[in-house]
């Protein structure tokens, strides 16, 4: 059932010509649209407003991946089981580019946010990073040692996570290319991941448990504890546009948390920190290298240049 305005709308199942449960529900950025995809490879666009259906695509090679809007709304990316990574019109519901490079399974896509790049997740284990202007591979990222079920862009576009059935979360930054950081703390397969709207905290979801990260120092601040079930599915995460709430699905239910930031941030500042005076350090290197200078700031005293300078 889809809900619209001021009243309820119920499209006939033949409407939606599928025959798998719903996943993966992706509004449009204005807000007056919303796509689903299903298990069958049917992705179906809805009119918000008035519940009429604009449009369906039938990609039965596609499975349950991840579908989601570009910034601009113009076009829908689908995350596909059979590697591949197809963009759709928003317009028409015409597939108008096909991305090929992985060797397995896309369970999540991701765009930055200012929509110039589009990074794609496989159970191959890498991250690549896709040049909207050409559709060219720009960057591509290894090193998780197991398939990978999540992504998630910072606010600023410059570091993107991963969540991996490696049990961490990999911190990849897009300028330098490379990996600058691994947060470890889950027990099981980490399957959902995102950035508060500042990126300030970073949520990770596995089984039942949704760990909170403050992003500045990666400090795990906070453990959000789900109830146990006898089954899994996807384990779904995402915050709030801006506010500190996360909204989880585990088995059918969305649990919605409300952080209390202040109170988070207040307990770790008030932990005590050591500091020692009586360390001993030991300072090698060439004659001219700043040795003493150093020396001098370690003791306490005003540093002051000695030795050869360079002018």
């Amino acid at each position: 059932m889809l809900k619209g305005s001021d009243r309820d709308f119920n499209p006939k199942p033949d409407d939606l010509e599928r025959t798998g449960p719903i996943f993966c529900p992706a509004w449009s950025p204005n807000g007056s649209r919303v796509s689903i995809c299903s298990n069958d490879g049917t992705i179906s666009t809805w009119n918000v407003n008035t519940g009429q259906q604009i449009w369906k695509l039938s990609l039965k090679e596609c499975g349950a991946g991840k579908i989601e809007y570009s910034p601009d709304g113009s076009l829908l990316a689908a995350a596909c089981s059979d590697y591949h990574v197809r963009l759709v019109s928003a317009k028409t519901g015409k597939v108008v580019q096909d991305l090929v490079h992985h060797a397995e399974a896309v369970p999540a896509i991701a765009w930055a946010p200012h929509g110039g790049l589009l990074a794609s997740a496989s159970f191959d284990g890498s991250i690549v990073i896709w040049d909207r202007a050409s559709w060219k591979v720009q960057s591509k990222f290894e090193g998780h040692s197991a398939k990978i079920w999540d992504l998630a862009w910072s606010a600023t576009g410059d570091i993107i996570a991963s969540a991996s059935a490696d049990k961490t979360i990999g911190l990849w930054s897009i300028k330098p290319k490379r990996r600058v950081g691994i947060l470890e703390g889950h027990t099981n397969e980490v399957q959902g991941v995102a950035f508060s709207f500042d990126s300030y905290f970073l949520a990770s979801k596995s089984g039942d448990v949704v760990h909170l990260w403050q992003t500045d120092n990666r400090q795990l601040v906070a453990t959000l504890q789900e109830p146990q079930s006898q089954f899994s599915t996807f384990l779904g995460l995402a915050f709030h546009p801006f506010t500190y709430t996360i909204a989880s699905v585990k088995d059918d239910v969305v649990h919605i948390w409300k952080l209390d930031s202040e109170a988070i941030l207040g307990v770790l500042q008030a932990a005590p920190s050591a500091h020692y005076s009586n360390a001993k350090v030991v300072l090698i290197g060439d004659t001219g290298v700043g040795k003493s200078g150093l020396a001098l700031v370690l003791t306490g005293r005003s540093w002051k240049p000695s030795g050869f300078q360079c002018n």
